[in-house]
């Protein structure tokens, strides 16, 4: 089956609106690792952004309805911004029930609908052992994320979690991911294990060229479904504290020649890992790798203890995150109404703008504007209506 075609027959084009709006979103000259190699370029991209949603959105709990309108609506002030052409889509399993549902409510909230099936079911992974690994996290979900790398009437296509937000333009980010690079995000250094060759990559927010050649490449690779404890086909990489997309993504762009993807034809070549943040030790890849790390503090921003220290010491400042991911304990989600400390900064901040939005999601929509927080540990939701 050509996956590509059926995903490729599935959706038409449509553009946000590029007027200026009211806000200063201006770009940060050090908001990434600049690496030998990468000449950034100001020629328009057309890009498509591409939230994951496993389970859609009408058939989602109601904190979720609300996150999904959240990151639209500030994928369309950040695109206002931009000097290029961003589409917004949600990758939706075409396993998902009643779809013409879930695309009109995916398209009320200015997202187009995007149905794709899931290439490799897990009782289709040929090494059996490697199936039941392969059963963590989303499962076979998780390969919703190779589907950036097949959109290749794009020049970019950006991959995401709905528990995202944009506070900036992303165009650097965008324009860096170019030749010899196919891939940009930022490491999951706390998700990694002793004795990796490469960290996990957090997929929760990344950007890669599209590429037909690298979906069916990934795709093969997962039908092979060799993972264990040494990363996929024995590389070293991708075995990592929960298996899911950050693992095989990270062994592919950094380990396999697209035009050689054979279990035992990766490289060894290895990086000397570092913390990713200002004021501290930066990764540093080998030059047969295709992934470009970025500056943690800026892109897929989540809250961990060296960020903290660096934002204490002064290295960083809140003002220079451009995507924040409401993941892990420290910072929670805010319409799951968690705990955080009151002098942390970072995430009284992010937590903030995240209401911020959704105050004028719901001017936008005629909702209840009042709610500006949870109330006694509960979540209002918007209602909005889907």
């Amino acid at each position: 089956m050509d996956f590509v075609c059926l995903l490729l027959a599935c959706f038409s084009q449509v553009a946000f609106n590029t007027e200026t709006m009211p806000f200063n979103f201006a770009g940060d000259a050090n908001s990434l690792l600049q690496l030998p190699g990468v000449a950034l370029s100001k020629t328009p991209l057309n890009v498509a952004m591409l939230i994951v949603a496993p389970k859609g959105l009408a058939g989602s709990a109601p904190g979720w309805h609300d996150a999904f309108a959240v990151l639209a609506h500030s994928v369309k002030l950040a695109s206002k911004q931009s000097a290029h052409r961003i589409e917004l889509m949600a990758l939706v399993p075409d396993t998902v029930p009643a779809q013409a549902k879930e695309r009109q409510a995916f398209e009320r909230l200015g997202i187009q609908f995007l149905s794709v099936p899931i290439p490799v079911p897990l009782s289709q992974v040929e090494n059996r052992a490697g199936a039941e690994i392969l059963q963590g996290a989303l499962g076979a979900y998780e390969q919703l994320k190779f589907y950036g790398s097949a959109l290749d009437d794009y020049d970019r296509a950006v991959v995401m979690d709905a528990d995202v937000i944009l506070l900036k333009p992303i165009d650097e980010m965008l324009e860096a991911t170019t030749r010899p690079y196919a891939a940009s995000g930022v490491y999951d250094h706390e998700m990694d294990i002793p004795g990796s060759r490469f960290p996990p990559i957090n997929t929760g927010f990344f950007v890669v060229v599209p590429d037909k050649k690298d979906f069916n490449n990934l795709v093969s690779i997962y039908r092979r479904g060799e993972i264990g404890g040494d990363g996929w086909d024995g590389s070293g990489t991708g075995w990592t504290y929960g298996t899911g997309s950050q693992g095989i993504l990270s062994y592919y762009y950094n380990q396999v020649h697209p035009d050689h993807p054979g279990a035992d034809q990766f490289s060894t070549d290895s990086p000397t890992k570092g913390l990713d943040y200002p004021g501290m030790t930066w990764t540093k890849q080998p030059a047969s790798s295709r992934f470009l790390p970025q500056d943690r503090s800026v892109y897929n921003v989540v809250e961990t203890t060296p960020l903290l220290q660096a934002l204490a010491n002064g290295s960083t400042k809140v003002d220079r995150v451009a995507v924040f991911h409401f993941a892990g304990g420290s910072c929670p989600k805010p319409w799951t109404c968690g705990w955080f400390e009151n002098n942390d900064q970072l995430c009284k901040a992010m937590t903030k703008r995240w209401w911020r939005l959704r105050r004028e999601v719901a001017a936008e929509q005629g909702l209840d504007t009042s709610v500006k927080r949870c109330g006694d540990g509960k979540y209002t939701p918007l209602g909005l209506p889907l």
